[in-house]
Formats: structure tokens, C-alpha cells, sequence
């Protein structure tokens, strides 16, 4: 037994887990066989021993990182010894394979078997450390925790604290004036409080409650401890990140309420621990308050009869102030106001001297002996202390002592014999953590690669709605920053560190500056260097998962589970808490997270500090509902195209990282001067490489199955939004008709039918009703799911075809208004034109007269026109048509014509009247001029017989051409004065000596004017050329002549007057012309047109 090697194993001594040493048995091997021979493990290890004695190298990721020879693995097992192989004889089982039941009987058998009833709460197992596959001989870990379970349910709280002198009777927190869940102490958690939520996670997503016990306070019997239920945590958002847990008590009909950690124990957890938790919360609460109350007094107790620091005490104080160069100009107001701050603490530390050595604060010992009364006569014997229940020597200083911790016996630990040298030379040669800049370079490298993984490669946090390809461009911002960062910085520090630490270590195992290929390989700085790359490989991974994790879990944090479509302006949404996904597995120090993770946002460079992140309900992407060439209506972007942004992004981010340098090239870029390949980073992608069964031919492509996974799984929760855009969108069909509707040939129609104004006004107040219903069932903005589908545009579009041929009616109307006014006013003004015109004579007040009289029923023909007209005008006025100061003009003018046309009318007829008398007295004086003419025509009548000297018969036929004209001139002018009588009321008077005259004077016109145009006519006849002779009135002339002057002689004949000489000239002018009328047909014949 004294040649047996020593082993050493972990036991715990005094509280401490430490090595000491014990003998094997039978045989070195402590591992459990795993064949079922008999040979002799002692001789094979030795014979191992014996050939791998020389066999020695260096490993990389372990402190001892090598092939182990036997001993080696001994000295670090724990556990038991193995009691060696058993190889007694075992009994043959019996075989049960020759009875089988029947098909009915194993039926039954299945009935009767008790059912299991679904869980409702789910149950806590105590939390033990200990190994699931226990070795052999070793206790299961199922049997501990059993144990472990019965032994906490046969403890009652209650009665625990009751023995701790912790209770919660009524009324118990009278004497505390601090709240006692804030002297929690937190270091007696087994569990966080989500971790403790998390046992209730089951693993189809669901949530179990949790069971336990919670303090509950009645106001009757203060606080008693009852069963409960635990179902989640609430955030009290006190500014201290208080979390209290919703506890539903399982009376019927009870509401989850907030409990804190202090008032709850849960089923599996340790009820002394939990006891001993509180009994510290009121010990430290009591501490408190005590410790409160000693500040106060001694802050209030006088400092006037306390001695001061002394003159050589304060010299003392301000040499050690002015102790520096820097110091020594220091103000003498500055050093006055610190001597007075430690006299200030002088006096308040003798204050608390005496105020703790006064037996009313502390009593001294012996307090309860007899002769106590007798030594202090001024204070009785029962007089209570202000500190009775702490001592005050604890509220001094918070903290322990370590001036008063107790003094060890010695000051030594007791370690095993063993040989130092050769265990550090072994250590030396297998570790890598020989040297500071080892450990250095790798602590500072685990900081870097934690940072890295507190960063996210995504923006997960989005506060302002966008388009697809807007989300694709922050995010390839994002991505970019991000890759770019890993490379230029994470890559480059980690790269200065390892040069910083090993630039000054010169040859050897760790020199940066070796040529020799051969002798690198086999030096530590190359299995560093591995291990450096390793760690940035894990950490680049981690990172990945971490960023892809986030990523989809923020996106689908704004997935509702469901949408329903009700109508345009009414889209539900329903959101359900998702359970986090299955992470990738990582493996020892690589499970720790970086502080913040999961969940810690990240945004994008163009963060507006301003903003508020996007929650669930409010739509990340934007569509808007446009109108397609034709006449549909479809989204602007492809809901599709939308989804299958966020599935590149996600695979943009994974490519990102696939080009990674290694730092080793750039550690000892003399040894790679000849390499071409560029030396990346191993990372994740989305190609997994599987076997012919479907099963992934390396272990490490798991995280590649998890990436297809997860991005499946968003890719679903993404595509459960699309069927509700196209529901929606459907809801538009029943405005195609409208969207095809052209408001111009609309209103062309209502013009060709000629509609009234007031159709008009019926017709715009149904555009306007159907405009308001546009306006009403369309939103300018709605959350369809995972998009915010504006409808602002299309809504404007359809709105805006009412509102077209509202204005397209109103311009009709306007139009139709101004036309008829332009009308009217024009009728009114030729109505006023004419009678503005001045009468010139009694006919034309005559004619005013009967067009006055006609003006009432021009007036009522246009009333109907201005009626329509004012109603137009009305229309215009109500729907707020901006109209011009003419048309405001043009309107009140409409109004106002028949008006102006009546005081028209009176000024014309008091003008009429004035004129008619101006016209009676004017014509009065013309007759009674007449009158003298008549009888001067008359004087001349009866004297023209005296005109018979033929060769004056130019100027008789002037004069008898005078007397012609005023004859006739008399015959109208009588006419006239006749009718104006006859218009001016009068009586007619008799002109009827005119036609006397007339025909008294018939004869000499006719004789003188024949006679004159005789001798005229004769002339070209009988003496011009032939040629010029006119036929046609050479006879019609002569003719005529004949009968005129036969006329007139019959008619001088018949005068009584002197009229011999007259009569002679008439019948020598009727001789010429009977002498003439033989050679008329001859004339005739030969001016005949056939005869030239």
C-alpha cells in the first residue's frame, strides 16, 4: 500500500472545498469500466505507462491540454473509488415472451389504467447541484431532490419566522417608518424573478402558474401566509426597477394582484433560507431606523461648549494641507473654511462620544444588579434605553470590521506533499498561461468579443413607417456600419493588443518576431493565436445568432397573430405574446450574454433622438391604394415584395460576416509572405450540407438548421398579414363604377337636359352627401397587420370626382347667372333706352304713351327669367361660391330693374305732360302761320292768269313749280294738323279751301309744265339727230300732252276770270302738239330697235 500512487480529490473541510489526498483500490482506474472482461486494468495502464513515458504535447483550448497518461486523469477525477469489476454469478432472467395477452384484454387493460387529469399549475422542484447520470454507488439525482422536496414541505413558514420573532400581526409596521421590502437582500435568490417565471413556460408555448405561498394582509387579522398562484411580473416603474410578481390566491373569484419577492415563497424553494431573508430585511430595517435616530440626535445636540482643535493641532493641519507645491499658495479663506469643517467634526464626534456612553442610550453592565440604584441615584433602576434592542456599536460604521474579524490559529493552509518543481515544469510546458501577456491578451481579447456581441448587426428598432425599399436601405446601412466596424475596428484592436502585449517578449515560445515556419508551429504563440481565433470564430457566431434573434424577434413583435377586416375604417388586430425562440446551443463560458441581451434595441444611423420606437399595432411598412391605368385599384408596392425584403435583409446580415480576416496573417506577416489565400473567419450561413438521409453531415451545422428555422418561422408570421391586404383591398370594388365616372361629360349631360337651377341644387347637395360618405368610409391611414395602407391619395381621388362636378354645376350655375342677368339687364336697359328718348312732337308722346302702357307686360314677361336668376344667385350664395363685386352688382341690378323702370316710367309721363302742353301752344302758332300761307296761295291763285308772256316761260314754270310744292306742302301740312288735333283732343278744323285751290290751280300747272317741257323736248325732236330720239317717250310724252292740254283749254274756257291770253297759249301749244302727233308712229317706226 505504500508504493500506491497518491490521488487527490475535493472534500469540503471547515466550509472550504479543498484537495487533500487518498490511496486507490485495486488498480489506478477510477473511471467505471465500460467492458465487461476480467483483465487486469492495473497491468494495462502500467504497460501504457511504460510506453508513453516520452509522449508529451502541448494542446490548446485547456490549461492542461495534452494526451494524458493514466495517473494524470486519476489526480482529477472526483467521486468515489470504483469497487472493481463484480463478477459473481447473476441468475438468467426468465423469458416473457411466452405469455402475450389478447387484443380485448390488453383493451381493458388500457381502460382501467388511471388517466392523468391536464395540468393546471405547474409544479417547482427544488433546486439541487448535482450530476443527471450519477456514477455508480453514487445517490440518483432524483432521490435528492425528493428528499430535498419533502424536507421543505415539512417546514411551515409561518412558524419559522415566528421563531426568528418576525411576524405580521395586525398592525405590526406601526413602529417602522421605512418600508420593509427595501432592506430586500437580493443575495438569497436561488432564482432571478424571470427565471423563476420561466419554469412555467411549457414547451408548446403555453404558460403553466406557478404554485406558492404569498403573505396576505387582512384588516381585520393582519397578514396570513396562503396558497397561491404565481402568474407573471409586473414592472412598477419607480424609477428603481422594482418588479413585484401577479399572484392570484386560490379563493374563488380572485383577482391577480402585486406581491413582492419579500411576501412570497415558492413551492421548491428552501423555507429557512427564505425565513432566515426575512428575519435579515427586519434586522436591517430596525438597523436603520436606529441608525437614523442616532444621526439625528448627535446633528442636534449644541457644539458651543465643545473644545475646539487646539492652535498646534490646526499649524499640524494646514502644514499637511500645504504639503505641496501646488498647495502652498492656497488662500487663507480656503484653509480657515477647512479648519472650521474639522472642528465642526471634532465637535460632532465628541457628542456622539458622550451621547453612546450615557446610560439612558447604552446601559453599562451590570444594569440589572442591585446596588446599580445606588451607584447612579438619578436614573431608575427600569429606565429603558433608546438603543435597548441593537447595539450601537454596529451603527457606527456600515459594513464589517476588518480589524475585528477572528485571528486564525494559523496562517498556513494544509496542502498534500507533492513535488513543485516538476508539477510547475509540467504546468509550464502544457499551459498557456505562463506569462501576463497571456492572460492579459486573452481577458482583453474576451473583452472585445463582449462588446461585440452587445452590438446587433441589424436595426431592430424602427420609428417612422416606411416602404420596403426604404426598410431595405436603413437596414443595408445598418448592415454595412456594422460589417464595416467588425472589420476596421473589432478585427484591428484585437490585432494592437496582441502586438502591444508580445512586442517587447524576445525569443522564445511567444515571439512575434520568428521566421522559421517549423518553429512556429511548435511554439505557444500558435496555439494562442488558434485559440485567439477560435474564441473570435465563437464570438463572430454568437454575435450572428444574437443580431439574427433580434432581428426576427422585433419584426414579429409587430406581427399580429390575427387580422379581421371588418370594413375600411375598421381593422382589428390581434397580438399575442410569442414564447422566445429555441436559441442556438452554446457551449461553457459562450452561454454568457452580453449585458442588455436579448432585447436591447439597436437603431439606425439616422436616429432621430426625438422619436418613439414603433409598437406592435402601428405597421412598419407602408402601402398606399393607387388607382392602375385600367381603372382598378392595387397596392403600390407588391405585399409580397415587401415580405421578401425582410428574408434579404436577414440573408444580407448572414453574408456580411462571411469575409472576416484572421489576425494571425497580420501578428506575423513574415510567415505569410507566400500565402495567397486570404485567411477569414468561420461563420455561419444558410447552406447546410446533409447526408443521403437528410441528416446534417457535421455536428456544427445545427446553427445552420436553427438559421433555416428561424428564418422560416418569421418568413410565416410575415406571411399571415398578406390574405388581410388582399381582403382589404377588395373592399374598394364597389368604387370602380365611381372611378370610371368622368365628371365633365356627367355635368354635359345635366346641361343638355336643360335642368333647372333648382335640379342643380338637388343634384350638388347629392354629390356633397356622397362625398361626405366617401370621405367617411375611407380613412386617410389604416394598420393592416404588419403595413399601414394610406388611403389619402385615393380618397382625395374619389372624393375629389363629387367634388369636380360640384364645382363643374356651380360654374354651370354661375355661368347660367351671369347669361341671365346680361339678359335682363339688357331687355331693362332697351325698356330704359327708349324712354330716355325726348318726344319731338305730339306723335312721338303719343307713341311714348302707348309704349309706357306696354312696359308692365314686358316687365311680367321677365319676371319668371328674374326670379331664376335671384334663385340662381341664392344657390351660389348658400354653397359659398367666391363671386365677383360685378356679379354682387349684376345681382342687386336684376333686382332693382323693375323698380327703376317705375320711377323711370313717372319721370318720362310728368316730362311727356310738360311737352304735350309745349306742343299744343307750338302748333296753335303753326296753324295760325298756315293759315296766312293758304291765303296767300290763294292771292297768288287768282292773280296767275296775268302770266301770259310766253317768252318768260322759264321763270313761269319755276313759279308755277313753287306754287305746286307749297300746295302740296299745305295738303300734308293740313293732314297733320288735323291728326295732332285729333292726338291733342281738339276740335278738327276745315282745310278744305286747299282743295279748292288745288284745283282752282290745276289748269296752269298743267299748261305751264306741258308748254315748258314741249318746247324743251320739241327741240331735240324736230331739230337734234335722229338717233337720240327715245321712241317710247317721244310717245307717251305726246300722248299725254294731248290730253293735258285738252284739259286745260276746257278749262280756261270755263273760267269767267280774264284768262283770253292763257287760253290763247294753251290752244297754240295744243295746235303744235295735234301737228306732231301724225309724225309719232313714223317715230316710232323708225326708232324701233329691229329697224337700226
Amino acid at each position: 500500500m505504500a508504493d500506491e500512487p497518491k490521488v487527490s480529490e475535493f472534500k469540503s473541510i471547515g466550509g472550504q472545498r479543498m484537495f487533500v489526498p487518498k490511496r486507490t483500490m485495486g488498480h489506478s482506474g477510477s473511471l467505471p469500466a465500460l467492458t465487461t472482461g476480467k483483465s487486469n486494468m492495473g497491468g494495462t495502464m502500467a504497460s501504457m505507462q511504460g510506453t508513453s513515458a516520452n509522449f508529451r504535447q502541448r494542446g490548446v483550448m485547456s490549461e492542461v491540454v495534452k494526451p494524458h497518461r493514466r495517473n494524470e486523469v486519476d489526480q482529477c477525477k472526483l467521486g468515489p473509488e470504483d469497487q472493481g469489476v463484480f463478477t459473481g454469478s447473476m441468475r438468467k432472467a426468465a423469458s416473457a415472451t411466452g405469455f402475450q395477452l389478447s387484443s380485448k384484454l390488453r383493451e381493458r387493460a388500457q381502460e382501467a389504467q388511471p388517466k392523468t387529469p391536464p395540468k393546471t399549475v405547474q409544479e417547482i422542484e427544488p433546486k439541487v447541484i448535482e450530476v443527471f447520470a450519477h456514477r455508480p454507488g453514487d445517490r440518483p439525482r432524483k432521490v435528492t431532490v425528493e428528499r430535498r422536496r419533502k424536507w421543505f414541505e415539512s417546514l411551515d413558514v409561518e412558524t419559522l419566522l415566528n421563531e426568528r420573532n418576525c411576524t405580521f400581526h395586525l398592525n405590526w409596521d406601526q413602529e417602522y417608518w421605512l418600508q420593509l421590502d427595501d432592506f430586500e437582500n437580493t443575495e438569497f435568490d436561488i432564482r432571478t424573478p424571470e427565471q423563476w417565471i420561466e419554469l412555467g413556460n411549457q414547451p408548446d408555448g403555453s404558460f403553466l402558474p406557478l404554485q406558492a405561498k404569498a403573505l396576505r394582509f387582512h384588516e381585520a387579522k393582519g397578514g396570513t401566509w396562503e396558497d397561491c398562484t404565481v402568474e407573471g411580473i409586473k414592472d412598477l416603474q419607480d424609477g428603481k426597477g422594482t418588479k413585484h410578481f401577479m399572484v392570484r390566491w386560490s379563493s374563488k373569484d380572485a383577482e391577480a394582484e402585486p406581491v413582492s419577492r419579500l411576501r412570497i415563497i415558492f413551492h421548491g424553494e428552501d423555507p429557512d433560507v427564505f425565513a432566515d431573508r426575512v428575519q435579515f430585511a427586519f434586522e436591517a430595517l430596525r438597523k436603520a431606523q436606529a441608525r437614523i435616530r442616532l444621526n439625528f440626535f448627535v446633528d442636534n445636540m449644541p457644539v458651543d461648549d465643545i473644545q475646539a482643535l487646539d492652535d498646534d493641532q490646526v499649524l499640524r493641519v494646514l502644514e499637511l494641507v500645504k504639503n505641496s507645491s501646488a498647495l502652498r499658495d492656497m488662500p487663507e479663506s480656503c484653509c480657515h473654511e477647512l479648519v472650521r469643517e474639522a472642528n465642526l467634526d471634532f465637535a460632532r464626534t465628541m457628542n456622539k462620544i458622550v451621547l453612546v456612553n450615557d446610560p439612558q442610550v447604552q446601559k453599562p453592565p451590570g444594569h440589572g444588579l442591585d446596588n446599580y440604584d445606588k451607584a447612579l441615584p438619578s436614573i431608575p433602576g427600569d429606565a429603558p434605553g433608546l438603543f435597548d434592542d441593537v447595539d450601537v456599536d454596529e451603527l457606527e460604521e456600515e459594513g464589517d470590521n476588518p480589524f475585528e474579524r477572528e485571528v486564525p490559529w494559523f496562517s498556513l493552509w494544509p496542502v498534500p506533499a507533492y513535488s513543485f518543481t516538476s508539477t510547475f515544469s509540467s504546468f509550464c510546458f502544457a499551459s498557456l498561461y505562463i506569462r501576463p501577456e497571456v492572460v492579459s491578451t486573452l481577458c482583453e481579447v474576451s473583452q472585445e468579443n463582449m462588446d461585440l456581441k452587445a452590438t446587433c448587426i441589424f436595426a431592430n428598432r424602427f420609428q417612422r413607417l416606411m416602404g420596403p425599399e426604404r426598410f431595405k436601405q436603413i437596414e443595408k446601412q445598418a448592415i454595412t456600419a456594422a460589417a464595416q466596424k467588425i472589420r476596421e475596428s473589432w478585427v484591428v484592436r484585437i490585432q494592437n493588443i496582441i502586438l502591444n502585449n508580445f512586442k517587447a517578449v524576445g525569443k522564445g515560445w511567444f515571439s512575434i518576431h520568428e521566421t522559421n515556419q517549423d518553429t512556429y508551429k511548435q511554439g505557444k504563440l500558435n496555439k494562442l493565436l488558434g485559440v485567439v481565433k477560435y474564441m473570435m470564430q465563437d464570438s463572430l457566431e454568437y454575435f450572428a445568432l444574437d443580431s439574427i434573434e433580434d432581428y426576427c424577434r422585433a419584426i414579429e413583435d409587430l406581427c399580429p397573430e390575427q387580422v379581421v377586416v371588418t370594413d375600411l375604417t375598421t381593422v382589428e388586430s390581434e397580438f399575442v405574446e410569442r414564447p422566445c425562440a429555441v436559441p442556438a446551443k452554446r457551449g461553457c463560458s459562450l452561454q454568457l450574454t452580453p449585458p442588455g441581451r436579448p432585447g436591447v434595441p439597436f437603431y439606425s444611423p439616422d436616429r432621430d433622438e426625438g422619436d418613439r420606437d414603433l409598437e406592435g399595432g402601428v405597421g412598419v411598412f407602408v402601402l398606399e391604394v393607387r388607382v392602375t391605368e385600367d381603372c382598378t385599384f392595387a397596392y403600390s408596392t407588391s405585399s409580397e415584395a415587401a415580405i421578401d425584403v425582410c428574408g434579404e435583409v436577414l440573408d444580407m446580415g448572414v453574408l456580411s460576416l462571411q469575409d472576416i480576416p484572421q489576425v494571425e496573417p497580420q501578428i506575423v506577416p513574415q510567415l505569410f509572405k507566400t500565402v495567397v489565400v486570404k485567411k477569414v473567419l468561420d461563420t455561419i450561413d444558410m447552406n447546410v450540407q446533409r447526408n443521403a438521409e437528410g441528416k446534417p453531415l457535421d455536428p456544427k451545422e445545427t446553427q445552420k438548421l436553427w438559421l433555416q428555422e428561424r428564418k422560416r418561422q418569421l418568413m410565416e408570421h410575415l406571411t399571415k398579414a398578406l390574405p388581410s391586404l388582399s381582403e382589404y383591398l377588395a373592399l374598394f370594388k364597389p368604387y370602380e363604377t365611381l372611378l370610371e365616372l368622368d365628371p365633365a361629360e356627367f355635368v354635359a349631360g345635366k346641361v343638355e337636359a336643360e335642368i333647372t337651377s333648382e335640379e342643380a341644387r338637388n343634384c350638388i347637395l347629392e354629390q356633397m352627401e356622397k362625398e361626405k360618405e366617401v370621405l367617411a368610409a375611407i380613412p386617410e391611414s389604416i394598420v393592416v397587420g404588419l403595413f399601414e395602407v394610406s388611403c389619402l391619395e385615393i380618397r382625395k381621388h374619389l372624393a375629389g370626382k363629387h367634388k369636380k362636378i360640384q364645382e363643374l354645376l356651380l360654374d354651370m350655375l354661375l355661368s347660367r347667372f351671369r347669361d341671365n342677368t346680361q339678359e335682363i339687364c339688357d331687355n331693362f336697359n332697351g325698356i330704359f333706352a327708349q324712354l330716355r328718348k325726348t318726344p319731338k312732337d305730339i306723335e312721338e308722346v303719343t307713341t311714348m304713351r302707348e309704349y309706357i302702357a306696354s312696359i308692365p307686360a314686358e316687365i311680367a314677361k321677365l319676371a319668371p327669367d328674374t326670379k331664376r336668376c335671384l334663385d340662381t344667385y341664392d344657390i351660389l350664395e348658400h354653397f359659398g361660391v367666391q363671386l365677383t363685386a360685378d356679379d354682387f352688382f349684376q345681382r342687386w341690378r336684376v333686382y332693382g330693374c323693375p323698380r327703376s323702370t317705375h320711377d323711370l316710367v313717372n319721370k318720362v309721363e310728368d316730362d311727356i305732360r310738360e311737352l304735350e302742353a309745349s306742343f299744343a301752344a307750338a302748333q296753335a302758332q303753326e296753324q295760325s302761320d298756315f293759315d296766312d300761307m293758304v291765303m296767300d296761295m290763294a292771292s297768288t291763285v287768282e292773280n296767275f292768269a296775268q302770266y301770259s308772256d310766253f317768252e318768260k316761260l322759264d321763270e313761269i314754270y319755276e313759279n308755277v313749280e313753287s306754287v305746286n310744292e307749297r300746295l302740296k306742302s299745305a295738303a300734308v301740312q293740313s293732314k297733320l294738323f288735323n291728326s295732332r288735333e285729333l292726338l291733342f283732343g281738339k276740335d278738327i278744323t276745315d282745310y278744305g279751301m286747299i282743295q279748292q285751290l288745288a284745283k282752282e290751280w290745276e289748269p296752269f300747272s298743267q299748261l305751264w309744265v306741258t308748254a315748258y317741257n314741249w318746247v324743251k323736248e320739241s327741240q331735240k325732236w324736230l331739230h337734234g339727230p335722229f338717233e337720240n330720239v327715245d321712241a317710247k317717250t317721244c310717245e307717251s310724252f305726246v300722248m299725254a300732252g294731248t290730253k293735258t292740254l285738252f284739259k286745260a283749254v276746257k278749262a280756261f274756257e270755263k273760267r269767267e276770270s280774264n284768262c283770253e291770253a292763257v287760253l290763247e297759249i294753251a290752244k297754240n301749244i295744243k295746235e303744235q302738239f295735234d301737228e306732231f302727233v301724225p309724225k309719232v308712229p313714223l317715230v316710232v317706226g323708225l326708232r324701233n330697235p329691229g329697224m337700226a
